[in-house]
C-alpha cells in the first residue's frame, strides 16, 4: 500500500472536487466512480477497472432528528426504492443490485 500512497500528489475534498481537478489538469490520473463521466462529459475520460478490482458502495438515506418537513422527506426516501429511481441511478452509471 505504501507504494501507492507514496505516489499520491493530490487530495480532493469530495467527488466534485476530484472531477473538477481532473477536468482542469491538476493531476494526470485518479481514482473515483465510473459515474463521474456524467459530471464532466468531454472534459474527463473514465477508464473502468476490471470487475474484480472495482469497489461498490451503497447510497444511505435517513431522516434527521431535527427534520421539519417529515412527510416530503419520507416520500423522497420511499421514492429512492422505486423502479423509476433505480432506472435513474443506472442511467447515470451507478450499479443497481437486487437485495
Amino acid at each position: 500500500m505504501s507504494k501507492i500512497r507514496n505516489n499520491i500528489t493530490y487530495y480532493a475534498n469530495g467527488c466534485i472536487a476530484i472531477v473538477e481537478a481532473a477536468a482542469t489538469g491538476e493531476f494526470d490520473a485518479g481514482f473515483g466512480w465510473a459515474a463521474f463521466h456524467h459530471l464532466e462529459p468531454g472534459r474527463i475520460e473514465v477508464i473502468e477497472l476490471p470487475k474484480e478490482q472495482q469497489v461498490l458502495r451503497g447510497t444511505g438515506v435517513g431522516m434527521l432528528s431535527f427534520a421539519k418537513n417529515i412527510e416530503p422527506a419520507r416520500k423522497f426516501m420511499d421514492f429512492l426504492t422505486t423502479p423509476e429511481s433505480r432506472a435513474f441511478y443506472q442511467e447515470f452509471g451507478w450499479v443497481v443490485e437486487d437485495d
